[in-house]
């Protein structure tokens, strides 16, 4: 009974015990619970300042983004405004470049005219043909050939008359005293020898015409030949000078031609503009070939120049056509900008 007392008494004193450590369970499970919440509290806190940094982070560079670009408008602006103020040099560089051009294409003909001309040498003109000393050696040579053929045919009739005698005289050497004339029939008697020393004459007479007129006819036709030979060669030179004075026509003809090309040239040159590209050495009036070179490299150099500048200001317009869009990109841009400052500055806060 004594240790049930003690065992129900012990009962009591732990149940006394067991509250009370019931009571502290509970306080601490409360405590517990105010931590936790406490530390989602923070936790949420933290991770709402995490979100903030990183929205701030890409607000900045947001905002680097934008200051840079503002900074690249604002350059490129500046240099289209100093390309602005070049485009005028530029265009007053490349002034009158189309009458430039065109007086150099001019000065160039001018130029090769002259060539053409300083490469044309004509000689002294040759000495004409004595048309009357060929006429008369073709007509001497035309009398000697009739003169030497009127000649040969003499021969030839001389040459029948021997050959007739001949025969006359071989008939006369069969005769005899007793035979009868052959051209009146009667007897001959002693006459028949004076017929026979009568055809011997006669022989003898054709035989030294025949003689006579072959030498006449040999030295007129050796004539004939030295004639005809020398008409011959005053043909053959007049021939060659004849076609002497032919080339030295065309000779001077081509360079009469250039000459009048290059004074076409110059004066169309000269209507142009073209006489300020010649150095002060050079003869305004007629210039050299040497001087045209001279002024087309000039005017070329002037020309080149002129295409420089144009081309520099049609790069430069072409660039300044694009202001209007930068300039609408900087106002976009500095938007842009005032927009993340304001961001970043209400994250930073």
């Amino acid at each position: 009974e004594v240790d049930a007392a003690d065992s129900s008494a012990g009962a009591d004193a732990s149940e006394v015990a067991a509250a009370e450590e019931a009571r502290a369970a509970d306080a601490a499970q409360g405590r517990a619970e105010a931590a936790g919440a406490a530390f989602s509290a923070e936790d949420q806190r933290r991770q709402e300042h995490d979100a903030l940094v990183l929205e701030g982070r890409g607000a900045r560079q947001e905002l680097d983004t934008a200051e840079q670009a503002v900074a690249r408008y604002r350059a490129e602006l500046a240099e289209l405004a100093d390309l602005g103020v070049r485009l005028t040099g530029f265009e007053g560089q490349a002034a009158g470049l189309d009458a430039d051009e065109r007086r150099l294409e001019l000065l160039s003909s001018a130029a090769g005219a002259a060539r053409t001309l300083a490469a044309i040498t004509v000689p002294d003109r040759p000495a004409g043909v004595d048309e009357e000393a060929l006429a008369r050696a073709e007509e001497a040579s035309g009398a000697g050939r009739e003169e030497a053929a009127a000649a040969v045919a003499l021969v030839r009739a001389a040459e029948a008359d021997l050959e007739r005698a001949r025969h006359a005289l071989e008939r006369s050497s069969s005769l005899s005293g007793e035979g009868e004339c052959p051209t009146c029939g009667q007897a001959l008697g002693d006459a028949f020898e004076t017929v026979q020393a009568h055809r011997r004459a006669e022989v003898e007479e054709a035989e030294t015409r025949v003689r006579r007129l072959r030498a006449g006819a040999e030295a007129l036709t050796a004539a004939a030949r030295a004639a005809a030979a020398a008409a011959t060669e005053l043909g053959r030179r007049a021939a060659e000078s004849r076609s002497r004075l032919a080339e030295w026509e065309q000779a001077d003809h081509r360079r009469r031609d250039a000459a009048q090309a290059l004074e076409e040239h110059w004066r169309a040159a000269v209507e142009a503009g073209a006489r300020s590209w010649l150095g002060p050495e050079a003869d305004g009036s007629g210039p050299g070939a040497e001087d045209l070179a001279r002024a087309v490299t000039a005017g070329r150099a002037v020309v080149e120049t002129k295409k420089a500048a144009s081309a520099s200001a049609h790069m430069a317009r072409g660039r300044l056509e694009a202001r209007p869009g930068v300039e609408r990109a900087l106002a976009a841009g500095l938007e842009q900008a005032g927009t993340a400052t304001g961001r970043v500055e209400a994250l930073r806060e």
